[in-house]
């Protein structure tokens, strides 16, 4: 880094595009935690949360934050350690955090050439939820996820054993940081986070909140026809010579897909009348997903609530929730069709299989308390260790993805599901905290990015033979994570896209990074369904949401402007049709319609009158991608012989081939197809070209999948970096040049500590570069780079990423993002051009983005890539 005037002014006489490259770094003397920003320069914070003068002066060992002069290098972490030192994780932009002695980590200013400056992490940066307690929650004993240091010992351990008034429980581990799960009260919490030897001090949040053919027409479009999905309108379902998803599934099938060899986890309320009722012990199966015996789609289930021994069924669905969401993903085609001939429930990939854990508690049909905790199994059997907390979404997590994912036998389940669970689809969200709160990269957000790579970092403690013995999910197999982007609140209706700031942007889980959000758009569907029009029965305004799938939905929660991307894709969310359940009718939703297609809505009555309702939230447009990637995880194993791709490259697949909802504004709130034509535009409120902050990368789309194989190439994972400056490249053959390329590079990030700002709490930084060849020099394609203003309408912002003879404004590299995507239009493509060379650059490597269990020490990070219109 260049900090002198002089040594700048030499480096810009120097900068040539074949000899150096300057990139400004503003934010290079900040870090930034969760809680506030630290300026090294000025050694302040940007905030006034409780507790940024309360440090252990009394200890001689302390937590310090070291900002280094540029981006960590394994040799200084190396050499710090040879002082006795432990480094833990970094902390961006250029800071780490380290443990140790308070006179070595002291001294390092002064003796160590490569740091800036040293300051005591104080207490106030490592409390979540505890100075000020979330609405609702009552400020007793509750669950708390303390982070210690290992090296610290035992004492951190002992002391929460001490006051834990549940048994503590390893949440899990990161490299040299061990998260435990106890009970605390709020100052017990605040005492805590006083020790040096512990990062962080979360107050778990209480608990979480919560199919049909025209959501499979809209993101499907005609086979293998590229720039058909998203229509503005989809109009009616033609019958011959078969139903539109009916032909689709046939092409599939065609081009050697099958939808049953692959299988989908959900952790929802739990699907239909459940699996089997265990006394008397019969077979049962939800209607969307066949009949019971070997015909059923449903392979696995299991249930947080229950003790397996009782005569219950087994993750049985007291509320619509969690079957409307299987059906949507995966449901077979029901007889009934609506007025223009959709099927009510035909899922995204029917037949694929299903594994259900219900870990939501919506509405309670037993008779027993849904938030009394589930005890430890009796002494001297077998079973679960850890008293399960209904409203402990990281315990919940933990127990679902080891029951689905675990190999081998656990005590209250024989085998896992097979096909293997790689696929996740989580259609809740956590309540966000308000305040510096909000920005919290929590727990569960955590554990989301650890099983993307590896589901064997992830573990719950269960009782064999009288003792607590840890179990693991699949070691080495990471999972794709389908995350709902939650929904913000609102009244029913026709209510205006939500403004960044206004404390609607996602919120955990949505804003881990290694998962796929989405978000919810509306759909085309006229009808109404209003049985009171006095009222908010059915969502009765919400016919004036209007019928253009391409319109973010308001309800829809969304990102950050300029800053991290969220959510990724978007899906319709708005009257999406789902199969009724009749287990508990008065628990239902009240937008109920008949299976009779001349019938768009009934009153309430009793639960045989009608089969499905119409449903709306981000929940439900979630399982549309999920189903989308069940598809091209199998596309990716018949055609490409990738039985087993990364989750890196399934995102990479998706992002890149996604598609552009907005093609232009001609003004603000007007989205247009050809902004000189008005007859193509239409009202989209603050919408902008992908990418936004409203749709992420776009709708998630099939018309630019499942082709030839010399429409893509595809790289998972095959080069590792492990050093700043390392570059991968590779040149490859155009395959139509009169066609739009889309490539998107994507990595599993570091999971980083739950003190780091969650907007930009990137680990490892790589860059995508394109070059292509114009008979007089290369025109440069940098990832990310698509506008020069956010608010540009017309040609000034198009979709299209910008190049170097089209640029005002350079081309800055993304230093906020995991995933990087360059869209060419066919138009800049130069005249005969037939090749084009792909660059990969490590700018920085900070952690290890491999083994994310590993500890720090070893900075290395691999990748995906995936190209649509070009091949070796």
């Amino acid at each position: 880094m260049a900090d002198a005037p002089e040594l700048a002014d030499r480096l810009r006489s120097l900068e040539r595009p074949d000899l150096l490259a300057l990139e400004k770094l503003p934010d290079a003397r900040k870090l930034f935690f969760a809680r506030g920003t630290y300026d090294a320069d000025t050694r302040v914070f940007d905030s006034s949360v409780p507790g940024l003068s309360e440090v252990p002066a009394g200890s001689p060992q302390a937590l310090f934050a070291v900002v280094f002069k540029s981006y960590p290098e394994g040799g200084w972490l190396a050499e710090l350690e040879g002082m006795g030192l432990v480094p833990l994780e970094p902390v961006p932009s250029m800071g780490y955090l380290v443990w140790g002695s308070r006179t070595a980590i002291s001294s390092l200013p002064g003796s160590r050439p490569w740091v800036q400056g040293v300051f005591e992490v104080p207490a106030g940066l490592k409390r979540f939820r505890v100075d000020t307690v979330p609405a609702g929650d009552p400020g007793g004993p509750s669950s708390t996820v303390v982070t210690v240091v290992d090296e610290a010992g035992n004492a951190a351990l002992e002391e929460l054993k001490r006051l834990s008034t549940r048994p503590v429980n390893k949440v899990f581990t990161t490299g040299r940081l061990t998260d435990y799960g106890a009970y605390l009260t709020p100052q017990q919490g605040i005492e805590v986070s006083r020790r040096p030897d512990v990062l962080a001090v979360s107050r778990q949040p209480l608990g979480a909140v919560p199919a049909d053919e025209r959501s499979n027409r809209i993101i499907g479009g005609t086979f293998g026809t590229p720039g058909t999905s998203w229509p503005t309108q989809i109009g009616t379902n033609p019958s011959t010579p078969q139903f539109y998803w009916d032909a689709y599934m046939t092409q599939l099938a065609n081009a050697g897909i099958d939808p049953q060899r692959q299988t989908i986890g959900f952790l929802d309320t739990g699907v239909d009348e459940g699996f089997r009722r265990e006394n008397p012990p019969t077979d049962d199966c939800p209607p969307s997903l066949g009949t019971a015996g070997p015909d059923c789609r449903l392979v696995f289930t299991t249930d947080a609530s229950l003790d397996f021994g009782l005569p219950e069924r087994k993750a049985d669905d007291w509320r619509d929730h969690g079957s409307a969401v299987v059906a949507i993903a995966g449901g077979r085609t029901s007889s009934a069709r609506d007025t223009r001939g959709y099927a009510f429930a035909q899922g995204v990939a029917p037949g694929v299989n299903v594994a259900m854990s219900k870990i939501l508690f919506l509405c309670n049909g037993t008779g027993n308390d849904p938030t009394a905790p589930r005890p430890q199994a009796q002494p001297g059997t077998d079973g679960i260790y850890e008293v399960i907390d209904f409203m402990d979404m990281q315990q919940l997590l933990r127990y679902s993805l080891v029951e689905m994912t675990c190999p081998g036998q656990l005590p209250e389940r024989p085998a896992p599901p097979e096909p293997p669970v790689r696929i996740l689809n989580h259609s809740w969200r956590v309540p966000p905290g308000g305040g510096a709160d909000g920005r919290e990269y929590d727990t569960v957000s955590k554990l989301i990015d650890v099983s993307a790579r590896d589901l064997g970092c992830v573990s719950f403690a269960y009782q064999v033979g009288g003792t607590a013995v840890p179990r693991f999910g699949a070691d080495g197999a990471g999972a794709l994570h389908v995350i709902a982007a939650g929904n913000r609140t609102a009244p029913a209706g026709d209510v205006p896209l939500a403004v960044a700031g206004s404390d609607q942007e996602v919120v955990s889980p949505a804003n881990a990074k290694n998962g796929l959000t989405v978000g919810a758009t509306r759909t085309d569907d006229p009808r109404t369904c209003d049985p009171d029009p006095g009222t908010t029965t059915c969502w009765g305004a919400e016919n004036l949401l209007g019928s253009n799938p391409r319109v973010v939905a308001g309800f829809s929660r969304i990102g950050y402007p300029n800053l991290r991307l969220k959510p990724d894709l978007v899906a319709p969310g708005s009257r999406v049709y789902g199969p009724f359940t009749q287990r508990n009718f008065w628990c239902q939703d009240i937008c109920l319609i008949r299976a009779a297609p001349g019938s768009a809505c009934v009153p309430p009555g009793p639960p045989d009158i009608w089969s499905y309702f119409w449903m709306r939230g981000t929940s439900f447009a979630a399982p549309a991608v999920s189903g989308a990637a069940a598809l091209v995880r199998d596309w990716l194993g018949s055609s490409f012989g990738r039985s087993n791709p990364s989750s890196a490259l399934l995102r990479a697949l998706m992002i890149a081939t996604a598609k552009n909802l907005v093609p232009a504004r001609s003004a603000w709130g007007s989205c247009c197809d050809d902004p000189g034509n008005p007859a193509t535009c239409w009202d989209c409120w603050d919408m902008r070209p992908a990418p936004d902050q409203y749709q992420g990368w776009g709708g998630a789309s099939l018309d630019r999948l499942f082709g030839a194989t010399s429409r893509y190439y595809l790289y998972d994972q095959g080069t590792t970096f492990t050093s700043n400056g390392q570059v991968w490249s590779k040149v490859l053959t155009i395959t139509d040049p009169t066609k739009p390329i889309s490539l998107a590079l994507t990595w599993t990030d570091r999971a980083t500590a739950t003190t780091n700002w969650n907007l930009v709490n990137l680990v490892n930084d790589l860059d995508l570069e394109v070059t292509i060849w114009d008979g007089q020099g290369y025109r440069v394609w940098a990832g990310n780079v698509y506008y020069c203003d956010r608010d540009a309408v017309g040609s000034g912002r198009t979709g299209y990423s910008l190049d170097s003879g089209t640029t005002t404004c350079g081309l800055s590299a993304d230093r906020k993002n995991n995933v990087e995507k360059i869209d060419i239009s066919p138009a800049r493509i130069p005249a005969g051009a037939t090749q084009m060379t792909v660059t990969v650059r490590a700018f920085a490597l900070t952690g290890d983005g491999v083994e994310p269990c590993t500890r720090p020490g070893t900075s290395r990070q691999d990748f995906a890539l995936a190209v649509e219109n070009g091949h070796e």
